[in-house]
């Protein structure tokens, strides 16, 4: 039987991402840089072939899809980034450190009245549980991509136009490609 494999595109950076803000359900557009970030993703996309290709439904992944490879066959809420709630378009850079630590532990509460972690988990797995056998090209979130990862024993935030490519039925990771430092 054949394989699940998924390649978990994160998007582009955003205005808010570019200000250190928080997104999360705020339909964020990307900024001139995650524009590049994503057409420069397209040379190693293209060469792929893919049984399916998604997205999240907010406007930076689809956007980022366009750029990169095409647009989306399908688009899926489920594919969200994390609800924040009230931290959505907080700074990050003047929050108190212990929410910074919540938030980067990934703990159960850390969205402080947002959606829990148990929750989105279950959201973004009830995705990914159910596609078909075969290849799937996924433009997502970070919080999306630390699901898979942690699935796969792989945890970390990747930033943006992270690639990480898992085999979802055998919850192996077989790749993450980080983007290349701007200016290195």
């Amino acid at each position: 039987m054949k394989d699940v494999v998924v390649w978990l595109v994160r998007h582009g950076e955003t205005v808010w991402n570019a200000e250190h803000k928080i997104s999360g359900w705020v339909d964020v557009e990307l900024s001139q840089r995650g524009q590049q970030m994503a057409r420069d993703l397209r040379a190693k996309l293209e060469r792929e072939h893919f049984d399916g290709v998604w997205s999240s439904d907010l406007k930076r992944a689809m956007d980022t899809a366009e750029l990169a490879y095409r647009r989306p066959e399908k688009v899926d809420a489920r594919l969200r980034e994390l609800d924040f709630g009230p931290l959505e378009g907080l700074n990050w850079m003047t929050m108190p450190p212990e929410h910074k630590r919540e938030v980067q532990d990934f703990c159960e509460n850390c969205t402080r009245g947002g959606e829990t972690i148990s929750s989105f988990e279950q959201r973004v797995c009830s995705f990914l549980d159910h596609l078909q056998p075969g290849r799937h090209l996924l433009f997502v979130h970070a919080g999306v991509i630390r699901v898979a990862l942690r699935r796969v024993r792989a945890d970390r935030f990747v930033p943006p136009t992270s690639v990480a490519i898992v085999n979802w039925s055998r919850e192996q990771l077989i790749e993450l490609h980080l983007p290349p430092e701007i200016g290195a």
